[in-house]
């Protein structure tokens, strides 16, 4: 069980300001009626390195590790506290930044490094950082860059590391590093979120009522199986910290009323010497101070009463969530059920059924330098889709259909990943070949009609390749090329735009520099 202080005096050190802070899940909160229109857009494409979800992980736990208000991890992601308890009105916050160098291209990956650091920083469970590390993505890509929001709840301080150009956090990967600010939302501890104050960690209780609000569910069960297994566990969390909650008020109810038994009986006696004392005398005086001090005692009685009543309805408030998020459950475990008898009532007819003629085409998702991001679709001559490919980093709008497949240059450029040429299976339009060199993202591909040529990476600059059907590099030009110059075939020669010499010509056969006589 968590440790609690008592609700009594927790609730005078929060009237004071106690330097003990929770993740704000009311702010959280609000992510519930817009969720439905996030779509994370994470990078598919060619990969040169892998990194373990341990290695991610350390990432997190790292950026937690270290006591103070900025650390910075490998100049890829830094974690600024910003936390200014002399404002009353407002929220604090721990702020993610991804640097322009933050390799990280995945909605899971990012919510690895939350969640760990969320589970070092604030004592959370693995399984209920990894449930808040989700939400807070979804919550940050709502509001991003709508600094009218962040402005309206935010104290100065976290407001002077935001910005309308990276506030929060994009749906698309390509605008994550160094375009995107993680808040996580914080709030010094009060009467509605227990906190522990006698170890050196500080452990927080998290308030599962709001992550699991009736907006959030129902966007869970837009997912094909009702995110049913996350919901049960969500229930039996809530409810083990209801009971918890539960247990603690209980206490401090005895507590109180123990306090107030003898905080009036000693008012009553201190009365009845009152009268008993002589008018305008030395005792009269005492004993008149005596009563005024336990009248305030009783006041300050009466005010933990209420804060007690206060906390009991909420725990009840959330107590019939509970039971209404079981009856949901129990509904969804239906409609499910339903679906997969039923699933074999109908018998398809086992005749041929023609698929309507497709034409590919290439579209772009997301812009980019030098060349946008996009996903190959097959679509009908009216433009209704057939397939689409799970690759989503095709560079450009162009292609080119062989024997092979689908060619395509695919990609981004850092430290784990890299573009390529791809060809992707005409059916499934999954990758099957790739090639073993870097392309140039905005490259065109050129073909003789029996070679392929793309603007490939020679060491630090870029030159000719020309490359086989399937992809393997079959030479190199010796002259480096600008990276967005074109090819023009003429006859036995290429010309291109050299790097710093204006066009050239090379042999189309040797890719060689053609010496031109007088």
């Amino acid at each position: 069980m968590k440790k609690y202080i008592n609700f009594l005096i927790l609730f005078i050190f929060a009237l004071a300001g106690v330097y003990a802070q929770s993740v704000a899940e009311d702010e959280l909160k609000s992510v519930g009626d817009r969720s439905g229109e996030i779509v994370f857009e994470n990078y598919v494409g060619p990969v040169t390195e892998f990194s373990t979800r341990e290695e991610i992980r350390g990432i997190g736990a790292f950026l937690a590790s270290t006591e103070g208000i900025e650390v910075t991890w490998g100049n890829k992601y830094q974690l600024i506290r910003s936390y200014e308890p002399d404002i009353p009105e407002g929220l604090d916050s721990d702020i993610l930044i991804l640097l322009p160098d933050a390799g990280v291209d995945h909605i899971r990956n990012l919510r690895f490094i939350l969640s760990s650091y969320l589970q070092t920083t604030f004592d959370y469970s693995l399984s209920n950082a990894d449930v808040l590390a989700e939400f807070i993505t979804y919550y940050n890509a709502v509001y991003y860059k709508d600094m009218d929001h962040f402005s309206s709840r935010y104290k100065p301080g976290v407001l002077n590391h935001i910005s309308s150009s990276n506030a929060g956090l994009s749906t698309h990967y390509s605008e994550w590093a160094g375009k995107s600010r993680i808040l996580i939302p914080l709030k010094s501890a009060d009467k509605t979120v227990l906190s522990s104050l006698d170890t050196p960690e500080s452990s927080v209780a998290l308030d599962t009522s709001v992550i699991s609000a009736p907006e959030v569910v129902e966007e869970m069960q837009k997912e094909e199986d009702k995110a049913l297994d996350s919901r049960r566990e969500m229930v039996e969390i809530r409810e083990e910290d209801l009971d918890e909650k539960q247990e603690v008020l209980n206490e401090e109810k005895e507590e109180v009323i123990v306090k107030e038994a003898i905080v009036t009986e000693k008012l009553e006696e201190k009365k009845e010497e009152l009268e008993e004392a002589e008018p305008d005398s030395l005792e009269e005086k005492i004993i008149q101070e005596e009563v005024k001090q336990l009248e305030e005692e009783k006041a300050v009685v009466e005010e933990e009463k209420k804060q007690i009543e206060e906390v009991q309805k909420e725990i009840e408030k959330e107590q019939q969530e509970v039971v209404e998020m079981r009856e949901e459950i129990a509904k969804d475990e239906n409609i499910l059920l339903q679906e997969e008898t039923g699933s074999g009532g109908t018998v398809l007819s086992s005749e041929a059924v023609t698929e309507p003629e497709g034409f590919w085409f290439i579209l772009v998702d997301k812009s980019g330098d030098p060349a946008s991001y996009g996903s190959l679709w097959k679509v009908t001559r009216d433009g209704i889709p057939l397939k689409q490919s799970e690759l989503n980093s095709i560079r450009g709008t162009l292609y080119l259909e062989n024997s092979e497949g689908i060619l395509v240059i695919a990609g981004k450029n850092d430290e784990q990943t890299r573009v390529n040429a791809l060809i992707l299976d005409k059916e499934t339009l999954e990758i099957v070949k790739e090639s073993k060199t870097e392309i140039y993202p905005g490259s065109s591909i050129w073909t003789d009609g029996k070679n392929l040529f793309m603007i490939t990476r020679n060491n630090q600059d870029w030159s000719v390749g020309q490359y086989s059907q399937s992809l393997e590099l079959l030479q190199l030009s010796d002259l480096k090329v600008h990276p967005d110059t074109g090819l023009v075939f003429v006859e036995d020669r290429i010309l291109v735009q050299s790097l710093t010499e204006g066009v050239k010509a090379l042999s189309a056969s040797s890719l060689k520099e053609l010496q031109i006589t007088e």
